[in-house]
């Protein structure tokens, strides 16, 4: 059965996710990288949801049951003149308010400054995978 460590930064929200389902803020999906024995989760696994393994802070989070585990593609296309990030699921590309409802439900937020957004949760989205891995990124859309 498949173990998925978070960050801290939603630790919360996965929490708030397994608690109130419906509720905005609720993580129910992950996106990992394919693992390399090939023991993705598959529907019907129990997925056990930690924060901090490998740390003295390790924190259980919860149980849930994959509802779905999709095959997720994210690369970035540069047309010299500027650079454009095309998000596939399961082959299908993703229009810019698909990938701001992804990026939503993947725990990411706008960020706001006096009350305005100044990047959107899509942007943030796209700022994490830059900084944390390598494209084209080849993973799993998780769900539960």
């Amino acid at each position: 059965m498949p173990l998925i460590n978070f960050k801290p930064e939603f630790s919360e929200k996965v929490k708030a996710g397994l608690l109130y389902p419906e509720h905005p803020k609720a993580k129910r999906q992950t996106i990992r990288p394919k693992r390399k024995n090939g023991n993705d989760p598959k529907k019907g696994d129990t997925l056990f949801l930690y924060t901090g393994c490998r740390t003295n802070k390790t924190e259980k989070l919860g149980e849930a049951t994959c509802k779905d585990s999709s095959d997720i593609i994210i690369d970035v296309l540069d047309n010299m003149f500027s650079l454009k990030i095309v998000i596939w699921i399961n082959g299908t590309v993703l229009e810019h308010g698909e990938v701001n409802a992804l990026a939503l439900k993947d725990g990411f937020e706008p960020l706001k400054r006096n009350g305005i957004i100044t990047s959107s949760a899509a942007d943030n989205f796209i700022r994490f995978f830059i900084k944390n891995y390598s494209f084209p990124f080849n993973g799993k859309l998780i769900k539960w």
